[in-house]
């Protein structure tokens, strides 16, 4: 006699199936995402794994789609996994990894602006064009920007709301820091440093000459 324990007969039966076909990092309204595309007829869960853990999980309730985008926060250069899951907290069914080696910070205008309220001129950087010419999206939150000029130097900070640049998007991005008492006809360096708070810093610098 053969006896089938309820057990083994629900396990057989809802066994679940899905296939990670694939899956990219960019950027939706400004928060970084992960696109994925995936095959399955059960309902079942995605976990998404970046360089220092686990960063999100997402339920895929309905079996007749065939993608889903989950937000996460915190975007470094490394290896990513996409994995199917029975439960939320484990079964693996599938996965899929890749390699990503981060963003890349390419200058392409500024936008500047002088005053001359006396002898001396004030200076302003209103805003800079930027792209980012790598693969993973480019987190934009602190800014630093120094100013060179005659052996002295000023610098500003400044504090935005964090918000991402998506992999080979060209973007202006909002300064309006002002530099008071520059001298006339003086050539300055402007060094502008991004400084999110979960990537490398990413500088450039241009030169400028006030008006005389």
């Amino acid at each position: 006699m053969i006896i089938l324990f309820p057990a083994l007969i629900t396990g057989c039966l809802f066994e679940r199936e899905a296939t990670i076909e694939d899956f990219s990092i960019t950027v939706q309204e400004d928060d970084c995402v992960v696109e994925v595309e995936f095959d399955t007829d059960d309902p079942f869960y995605l976990r998404l794994e970046g360089p220092r853990g686990i960063l999100a999980t997402h339920h895929v309730q309905d079996p007749t789609k065939s993608e889903a985008s989950i937000s996460f926060f915190t975007v470094r250069e490394g290896r990513y996994l996409i994995r199917a899951m029975e439960r939320e907290d484990g079964g693996s069914i599938d996965s899929m990894a890749k390699n990503y080696e981060g963003p890349e910070l390419d200058p392409i205008d500024q936008d500047i602006s002088y005053d001359e309220p006396n002898d001396k001129v004030r200076f302003h950087l209103n805003r800079v064009q930027i792209r980012n010419s790598g693969d993973l999206p480019l987190e934009v939150s602190s800014l630093e920007v120094t100013l060179n000029f005659d052996g002295e130097q000023k610098r500003g900070r400044l504090h935005k709301d964090r918000y991402f640049i998506a992999s080979e998007q060209t973007r202006w991005v909002s300064i309006e820091l002002s530099f008071d008492d520059l001298p006339p006809d003086t050539e300055c360096e402007v060094n502008v440093i991004f400084t999110p708070g979960y990537q490398e810093d990413r500088a450039f610098n241009f030169t400028t000459t006030t008006p005389g």
